[in-house]
């Protein structure tokens, strides 16, 4: 009877206490680890990769011909045929009712990888250049962790500013540029063990470039540099923006992984780091040095104009002589018909154009009195 008692405790002590130990296992990823909703994390063994797992709803782990494993949308993967990595239906409705993800009962020699992250963001409260403060740049509301976070999982999509100080246009025009882009993580894999989750500086250098070959094209106006970059439309979905996440994604961003025998070719980001940019807006630009350039940019349009203003006046100048030479010439030929004189009609033309005079006609002493403005011959014609 009392081994009996004994042994009902026990079990219902072991009952109570295994969810205890499953619970705090989990919560320190070791036999067992929770996966938090858009996030994914990675079982090891030795420092290889053994698993991966993703909690992204929606979405399913296929693997390719190259072995890495992708995170597709799951109907694409069931339309394409393909074969979805998943657990068993036991351990799917654990996840699902408990957020509980078994690892392994050899923990240490398996268990959830661990990885730094060096960490940025958006600040706010700040002013910077054009928000009232003259000597501050737009790009210093980029903070970034002076120290690297020690972190267990990788998110699914995640923002990251990126600033570019000192873009320079076709014209030598400089802009600051503040961009905030959003990323979607493909093939987890390659981020985190063949670039040792060291790629976010990876990331800004494959936007930054892309900014940088954008703003030198200028592909989206005609007009000066100034005015063309103040006016283009820089949103969520415009040219530019579109452009730059094509580039990105499809550009010399990254290099393959050497193979043997075969030279590197340049990827985008979306092959050669397994991440995908899928969104970016211009949080904020600002012309570097902006009153000194604004103001040398001005003064050369104002050159520019008054430079074609000057050509179109010497343009109407001479259009206006040249027609009053060809009117000239037309009214001495017909005075000459009329006067039989070339002398006397060059003078009574000069007569018209100059107003009252008195002129001594054909060496005569004669003074007639001319003005130009009776319509009348002022110089009669000569009687035998």
């Amino acid at each position: 009877m009392l081994f009996n008692i004994i042994e009902t405790v026990a079990l219902a002590i072991v009952v109570v206490l295994i969810p205890i130990i499953l619970y705090r296992a989990r919560e320190n990823n070791q036999q067992a680890t929770s996966v938090k909703e858009g996030t994914m994390k990675f079982k090891v063994a030795g420092g290889e990769l053994v698993e991966i797992i993703p909690n992204v709803p929606g979405y399913v782990l296929v693997r390719d011909e190259n072995g890495f494993d992708i995170l597709m949308p799951e109907d694409k993967a069931r339309a394409e045929g393909e074969e979805i990595l998943r657990s068993g239906p036991i351990a799917r409705w654990f996840q699902k009712k408990f957020g509980f993800w078994w690892v392994s009962i050899f923990y240490p020699a398996i268990k959830i990888h661990r990885f730094e992250i060096f960490k940025s963001r958006l600040t706010t409260g700040k002013k910077v250049a054009g928000d009232g403060a003259e000597n501050r740049s737009i790009l210093d509301v980029i903070e970034d962790e002076d120290e690297p976070s020690l972190v267990h999982e990788l998110r699914w999509r995640f923002p990251m500013p990126v600033g570019i100080a000192g873009v320079e246009s076709k014209d030598r025009l400089r802009i600051d540029i503040l961009l905030l882009c959003t990323f979607q993580v493909i093939m987890p894999a390659i981020p985190i063990f063949i670039f040792n989750a060291d790629f976010f500086k990876i990331l800004r250098a494959a936007v930054s470039a892309a900014v940088i070959n954008e703003v030198r094209s200028m592909h989206y106006t005609s007009r000066d540099d100034v005015e063309g970059f103040v006016d283009m439309k820089k949103g969520s979905g415009s040219p530019f923006i579109l452009e730059i996440i094509r580039a990105v994604n499809e550009e010399g961003a990254v290099a393959s992984p050497p193979v043997p025998g075969v030279p590197k070719a340049p990827e985008g980001i979306e092959q050669g780091l397994g991440i995908r940019m899928i969104d970016c807006r211009m949080e904020n630009y600002a012309l570097a040095e902006a009153k000194e350039i604004l103001a040398a940019t001005l003064a050369l349009e104002r050159a520019r104009l008054e430079g074609e203003a000057a050509v179109q006046k010497s343009l109407k100048d001479l259009a206006v002589a040249k027609n009053k030479a060809e009117g000239d010439a037309a009214r001495v030929k017909a005075l000459v018909a009329e006067y039989g004189s070339p002398e006397l009609a060059s003078r009574q033309v000069w007569a018209e154009q100059h107003g009252s005079l008195t002129t001594i006609v054909n060496g005569g002493a004669t003074a007639l009195n001319i003005d130009g403005k009776d319509k009348k011959p002022l110089i009669p014609p000569t009687t035998p």
